[in-house]
């Protein structure tokens, strides 16, 4: 999922992308595989997958009145999905702990750079979303916490973590009162950093440094 407030247009230029094969081994499942006909070992999940797909398709790829500025919420997921590089895994947890779950975006950052696609242009539409449906609300903080504590090793390698889940308070960038995190499920999702998540770390030095090494810009 892609910076939810960009006003920057989508890059992708109408150039053919090949797409990826589903790598079903590594647990994840593409977003257009979702229907109510899942594989086995998935149909135990089909409301929390369907309920989720249902949320990317209608809010993150649709325009929003509250938004603060034109174009869909995620400027870049309805291309994530039409290429079918948009993953989705769930965890069964019922309860998580910071150490288990830092173990688990590790291993599924490493899933993430082994998935095409990589060239650059190209692999800003991928991007993973791993599920928590089963946790309760009161471990939501868990995932904030998380969130924070990995996104200095991320973000050094080119790799945004975001947190989302019902009730997140995050604001918007064009507009304080929007909740672009607000999901209906608790989820933590995976993808490459892009021109336009400067707002996101502007104030730390290392945040900016591996952006503007990145990106081949001046600090300002």
């Amino acid at each position: 999922m892609q910076n939810l407030n960009s006003a920057a247009a989508c890059p992708y230029h109408g150039h053919v992308i090949t797409q990826s094969a589903p790598p079903s081994e590594n647990g994840l499942i593409s977003l257009n595989q979702i229907s109510d006909l899942l594989p086995p070992d998935l149909v135990i999940h089909k409301t929390e997958l369907l309920k989720f797909k249902s949320w990317v398709l209608e809010f993150l790829c649709k325009p929003n009145s509250e938004l603060g500025r034109k174009g869909a919420v995620c400027p870049f997921t309805k291309k994530a999905y039409d290429l079918n590089f948009f993953w989705v895994t769930v965890q069964n947890s019922w309860q998580i702990s910071p150490e288990n779950l830092i173990s688990t975006f590790y291993r599924y950052k490493n899933i993430f750079k082994s998935l095409a696609p990589n060239a650059e242009g190209e692999n800003i539409f991928k991007t993973i979303s791993i599920l928590f449906p089963f946790i309760d609300k009161n471990q939501f903080k868990i995932i904030e916490e998380v969130q924070e504590s990995l996104k200095p090793a991320f973000v050094k390698e080119g790799i945004m973590i975001g947190q989302f889940y019902p009730g997140c308070s995050q604001p918007g960038l064009n507009n304080s009162a929007f909740r672009p995190l607000n999901a209906p499920l608790p989820l933590l999702a995976i993808r490459n950093m892009v021109e336009s998540d400067l707002p996101f770390l502007v104030g730390n030095p290392e945040f900016e440094k591996s952006y503007h090494t990145r990106f081949q810009k001046e600090n300002v």
